[in-house]
């Protein structure tokens, strides 16, 4: 069963750590990312197995599901504004995710894989800018691949992005 709000957080939210601001967020985060992810965090079978096993079915099975999750746990204890903040440099991400590698071919990926790891096994010789340039590029190609990424993007989603896109290369 699918919630809107991860099971795990409502603790939080009974002992008031996370506010209706920090719920909205976490809510409208969790239905960006599923509406957008074609992959599933866990199959389908490995759900069921963990089901068989353990008589218990995970409380994190979408990616929706593991961003809201790893938002709680890094950032329960901030502000409301820091919260924001980090919800916007997520979908911002995913979408400059979409637009950089959609329609990319294989070895464009693999290209980003080795080029990080080129980078990453020779750090002393590279400046921090240029690591963190090839780390990041890394990491919008892995939530290409791993979320599946489509464009099931809205229009208020896109003018949202063009909008953040100029307020951060001011």
């Amino acid at each position: 069963m699918e919630f809107i709000i991860n099971e795990e957080h409502i603790p939080m939210i009974n002992n008031g750590k996370l506010n209706i601001s920090k719920i909205y967020l976490l809510i409208s985060l969790k239905e960006f990312i599923d509406n957008i992810s074609s992959n599933s965090y866990m199959s389908d079978d490995v759900v069921l197995n963990i089901k068989k096993r353990y008589n218990e079915i995970p409380t994190v099975i979408t990616w929706g599901d593991y961003f809201q999750t790893e938002l709680v746990f890094e950032m329960l204890d901030s502000s409301d504004e820091d919260f924001q903040r980090a919800v916007n440099i997520i979908k911002f991400d995913i979408i400059s995710s979409y637009i950089i590698f959609s329609g990319k071919l294989i070895s464009f990926m693999d290209w980003v894989e080795d080029n990080f790891q080129y980078i990453q096994s020779r750090k002393d010789q590279f400046s921090s800018e240029e690591y963190e340039e090839a780390f990041h590029l890394k990491i919008l190609k892995d939530y290409y691949i791993n979320l599946g990424i489509v464009n099931n993007f809205s229009s208020e989603e896109m003018d949202w992005y063009n909008i953040y896109k100029e307020d951060i290369a001011v």
